[in-house]
């Protein structure tokens, strides 16, 4: 009986981490630093492609004003 307690809340931590893991993935982080929902991985080529393409763009944006 104890150890079914102890397993269901266990599995049930765990749904919980994982829903909230999720939901944090789809809000934006609240940094205006931060443009994209990565978080603390330095050798991640997407993280580096998005803030390229952001530094590109705002670049040229600059551009057309001048």
């Amino acid at each position: 009986m104890i150890q079914e307690i102890i397993t269901y809340t266990i599995i049930a931590a765990a749904v919980v981490y994982t829903l909230y893991s999720f939901v944090r993935t789809l809000i934006p982080s609240k940094n205006n630093n931060s443009h994209s929902s990565c978080t603390g991985c330095s050798g991640c080529a997407v993280k580096t492609l998005t803030s390229n393409k952001i530094i590109i763009s705002e670049y040229n944006e600059f551009k057309k004003k001048i």
